[in-house]
């Protein structure tokens, strides 16, 4: 009885052989409620990171997916979680959002938009912006920013500069550059 039973416990094994790593679909025109299939892919990255399992594949079609995506597990040694663009088809991932503003020109090369939307950084036609500021840097280099001298009247606490311009600076950030400058 104990040979047949080795046997028998031997042949299953043998049967249901290692388990296969699954491969999942994701276009911009799929569904997250489908089952992620090249035919009935998902939608969002996020919906195949949510299923996927060590030694699983992500195929994601052209398109621009804008979305932070979270895997809810690792891989394993060996058996990494993929995700791959389909056939090297041109894919961008951007957690950043597309803001619908409606842009005035404020004065020069300046424009402004009113929107209740936060964010951190902004982004137009591709190219990082600037946050506004005094005084106002080219936008060529991150690094090369204009900095103004604290004035007469400058101590702990308060910040003058007879240069400033009105207006309410309550909420405003202050980068101090060692040497006085800001």
């Amino acid at each position: 009885m104990k040979a047949i039973l080795t046997v028998l416990v031997a042949s299953v094994c043998v049967c249901m052989g290692p388990a296969r790593a699954a491969d999942y679909y994701v276009s911009s025109n799929g569904d997250d409620a489908g089952p992620g299939s090249a035919a009935q892919p998902f939608r969002t990255i996020q919906k195949a990171a949510d299923v996927m399992n060590p030694g699983d594949t992500c195929h994601i079609r052209r398109g621009t997916y804008r979305e932070t995506v979270r895997p809810a597990r690792s891989g394993e040694a060996g058996k990494p979680i993929r995700f791959v663009a389909y056939e090297n088809e041109p894919v961008t991932i951007s957690g950043a959002e597309v803001l619908k503003l409606e842009w005035a020109q404020h004065k020069g090369d300046i424009f402004k938009a009113t929107t209740d939307g936060k964010f951190i950084q902004l982004f137009v036609d591709g190219k990082m912006m600037f946050e506004a500021r005094w005084p106002n840097s080219p936008l060529d280099d991150i690094m090369a920013m204009n900095r103004a001298k604290a004035g007469k009247g400058t101590d702990y606490t308060i910040l003058a500069d007879p240069n400033l311009p009105p207006g309410d600076w309550n909420g405003a950030v202050v980068l101090i550059w060692p040497g006085s400058c800001w």
